[in-house]
């Protein structure tokens, strides 16, 4: 089902970029890095998780150009994970151990409302909307065998942030964003564990 609304949303989006050209009011691509972190918790553990930095890259398409609103949409390519160092158990104890990296690779498809204040050469915006995960792979440098886990193949969460574009003359425009990425619901959920990831977005881009 959820495979199902992520095809027909992109679908929809190329029929509507194919149909109404004159409806787009910009295309790019954006670069960066993102901070991400995962909440593990079970019964009788919960684990000591710190950010991990990965690279990201996405292409985007902008629509619907009328003053102060726009809609954009991206296929992005986004590394999360974390790097978890230990577990706290119910009793009190602490295990620690090397910092353990798991790394899952992301194809996300953001579908963000886009509120714009514009001059002559600069335009600020905040960014909103829902966003759609397709798991493509995942590494993990395993410490111990518990760490080892599988994820949803598809998952839904929301995206919010903000950025600022630089406009000059004859030249493309250059956009720095900020974006904070939560989920709907865990990413895994066996009724003993429960894993939810959570991340931050860094980007430089153009916009054509």
């Amino acid at each position: 089902m959820r495979n199902r609304i992520v095809v027909t949303t992109i679908a929809a989006l190329l029929s509507l970029t194919v149909s109404h050209a004159q409806l787009i009011r910009g295309f790019g691509f954006k670069v960066g890095a993102v901070s991400s972190s995962q909440d593990w918790h079970s019964l009788v553990y919960t684990a000591s998780t710190t950010h991990r930095w990965a690279f990201e890259a996405s292409a985007f398409v902008e629509l619907v150009n009328i003053p102060v609103f726009s809609l954009v949409t991206e296929l992005q390519y986004s590394q999360r994970g974390a790097l978890v160092d230990g577990f706290h158990s119910t009793l009190g104890h602490r295990i620690t151990f090397l910092p353990n990296s798991i790394r899952y690779d992301y194809l996300s498809i953001p579908i963000m409302a886009k509120f714009r204040l514009s001059t002559s050469l600069l335009e600020t915006y905040l960014l909103f909307g829902p966003r759609f995960d397709i798991l493509l792979s995942q590494h993990q440098d395993i410490i111990l065998d518990f760490t080892r886990v599988s994820f949803e193949r598809a998952e839904e969460g929301l995206t919010a942030g903000f950025g600022a574009e630089l406009r000059p003359s004859l030249l493309p425009g250059i956009l720095a964003e900020i974006r904070y990425n939560s989920s709907f619901k865990d990413s895994y959920n066996d009724n003993y564990l429960r894993i939810r990831g959570h991340s931050v977005d860094f980007m430089l881009g153009v916009r054509l």
